[in-house]
């Protein structure tokens, strides 16, 4: 394993855009027609609006920065580094900074990136039905096959091992987050246990949603839902849950 820190770069850039295809589905938000009677009860109702976006924003953010302090800190003798460097450290920090890949990143980077291909091909199976809002559209079809044939809830599988792994990388050892200096001040503590708190949100929602969308297919294909509920028992991981 390369300790250098440039070898991290490219990790990087697949980690944003990976995490950024994780929450953009094939299809956008369905009219009102196919949602409305799902609105209700739907428990991601007040997320799925901004939260794709939001994640994209922090994720792109955290990437950027990451860079920008590895090649800043390679060359840091320089007016342009010693200026990107001010701006990215917090309370005094000393500098260069070592940012590095561990272990710990590797392995959250190996969770977002099979998570997101996990993901991806959930997207291929369902197609345009694959939707952020809990929707039945017309000519909607139930898929039981691939990895629908698994766990009857395989992107949501998908979506808590790219949170997992977001979380690792953006704050294990080695991290622009951990070198820094911002987990110094109460303030950065605070914002990082925010920021994990609110990955933990989104996989419990997405827990609680496989309720309502099993509740919203059964009523709709009925005896077929059943014996594919028959055939695959678990909702996200296979002899757990």
């Amino acid at each position: 394993m390369s300790h250098h820190p440039l070898a991290k770069i490219p990790f990087l850039l697949a980690l944003g855009v990976a995490a950024s295809h994780a929450v953009t589905p094939p299809a956008p938000i369905p009219p009102m027609t196919a949602t409305a009677r799902f609105e209700a009860r739907d428990p991601a109702r007040n997320v799925i609006r901004w939260f794709p976006r939001a994640c994209k924003a922090i994720v792109w953010t955290i990437v950027l920065c990451e860079i920008a302090a590895i090649l800043a800190s390679w060359n840091a003798s320089t007016p342009v580094s010693k200026l990107t460097l001010s701006l990215l450290t917090f309370g005094g920090h000393p500098t260069p900074l070592k940012v590095y890949m561990s272990p710990a990143f590797l392995a959250g980077w190996a969770m977002v990136i099979s998570g997101t291909l996990l993901r991806d091909v959930c997207y291929r199976y369902l197609g345009d039905q694959f939707t952020v809002a809990l929707s039945i559209a017309e000519g909607h079809k139930l898929v039981t096959e691939g990895p629908y044939s698994i766990v009857r809830h395989p992107s949501y599988t998908a979506w808590i091992i790219v949170s997992t792994g977001l979380v690792i990388t953006e704050t294990c050892r080695g991290s622009w987050v951990a070198q820094c200096g911002i987990l110094d001040s109460s303030v950065g503590k605070i914002g990082v246990v925010v920021y994990v708190i609110l990955h933990m949100r989104i996989c419990i929602i997405a827990v609680h949603r496989t309720a309502e969308e099993d509740k919203a297919l059964r009523e709709t294909f009925g005896e077929e839902w059943v014996r594919w509920a028959k055939r695959t028992p678990y909702l996200i991981c296979p002899g757990l849950y």
